[in-house]
């Protein structure tokens, strides 16, 4: 590296015409001398060689543009403009390999890219550039808070505090959705599943209703900055109505049964008693133109005893005897009387009745 007299010292021998030297200072002059020995004799050339220093690349002499600049999970394709002109381009993504710059360089994954110039021996300082806007992974799955459960009257809700996570891109609220079904198994990813709307916010609180009892499901959409997307299914949450029960006896009223109920004689309640009046027999007692006689008296189908009884009637000088006569009436057999006999109904419900509502999960 350094003009003598003479060499000194031997840097390598042999036949094939070529060597490779290593280690060299950039710009700086280096003496060379071959030496050629045959038969006739030895012959020699010196001559020297300087070795070149290439431009460094740095942020004022080369861009970088990748597209997308914004967050995916696809791929990046990067362009680079060099401002230096006579060089090759090269670039490496691990400082080992090194490829020739002929078309935008694509990154699959968040990486450094290297950049550098060379002359085809001599290679110049490098400079990079990182790709961070990938992210392939799904989101955490988002945190449903439960709450409003218990017994209420009417109208069931519930309130659901949803927070979405996601520790690369970040979520895009205004892009994530919801929907509240009475769907248990995973509804899929698709936007257009989530009819529920989209939110508003993070730590969102929704006021999810009921109707018919059962289980219903919230199943929500985050997604991040990047496009990828997680399911997450909220925990069972479960409507029960609560149906009228009635109290109280209808033979001792209380609670529900608060009517009274009281008898009416109907004709039903009446049978027709057939009487018979016998005629007259021996007479018992006078007076002026009057006879008492004795006569008999028979009901019939009425269930009373035949008696007898006496009557007055003109004395025409004998014991006087009339032909048998009949009248009728009507005897109760219902055996009811007009007081209370029992209790209705008063609480104006039945069983179908829905009172209250139990909602848990």
């Amino acid at each position: 590296s350094e003009k003598e007299e003479e060499y000194t010292e031997s840097v390598a021998t042999n036949t094939t015409g070529s060597y490779t030297y290593s280690g060299l200072e950039k710009n700086h002059i280096f003496f060379i001398k071959v030496e050629v020995k045959t038969e006739y004799g030895t012959a020699s050339k010196e001559d020297t060689k300087t070795t070149e220093t290439i431009t460094g690349l740095n942020s004022d002499n080369t861009t970088f543009t990748p597209t997308p600049n914004t967050w995916t999970n696809g791929i990046v394709k990067t362009k680079v403009d060099c401002s230096v002109p006579g060089y090759t381009l090269q670039y490496s993504k691990d400082l080992v390999k090194w490829e020739n710059y002929t078309k935008e360089i694509e990154s699959s994954q968040n990486e450094t890219i290297y950049v550098r110039l060379t002359d085809g021996n001599n290679k110049g300082e490098f400079t990079s550039t990182q790709i961070t806007n990938i992210d392939k992974s799904i989101p955490e799955s988002a945190s449903i808070v439960l709450s409003g459960g218990g017994t209420i009257t009417s109208n069931p809700t519930v309130q659901a505090k949803v927070t979405h996570t996601d520790k690369e891109s970040g979520v895009e609220i205004v892009q994530s959705k919801w929907v509240y079904n009475q769907i248990a198994n995973e509804i899929g990813t698709n936007e257009a599943s989530y009819t529920g709307g989209n939110f508003a916010n993070n730590d969102q609180t929704l006021t999810l209703t009921m109707g018919q009892e059962g289980n219903y499901y919230l199943h929500v959409l985050t997604i991040d900055k990047a496009g990828n997307r997680k399911e997450t299914i909220s925990t069972p949450i479960k409507l029960t109505a609560n149906r009228h029960q009635h109290t109280g006896s209808p033979t001792t009223g209380g609670g529900c049964y608060t009517t009274e109920i009281r008898h009416t004689h109907t004709s039903s309640c009446y049978a027709t008693c057939t009487i018979v009046y016998s005629g007259c027999k021996t007479a018992v007692e006078k007076n002026d133109d009057q006879i008492r006689c004795t006569y008999t008296i028979t009901h019939r189908n009425c269930g009373q005893p035949e008696r007898e009884a006496s009557r007055w009637h003109a004395d025409d000088g004998n014991s006087h005897v009339n032909n048998d006569t009949t009248s009728t009436h009507q005897y109760l057999i219902c055996n009811q009387g007009t007081g209370v006999t029992g209790y209705a109904l008063g609480c104006g419900k039945n069983e179908t009745t829905i009172e209250s509502y139990t909602v848990s999960y």
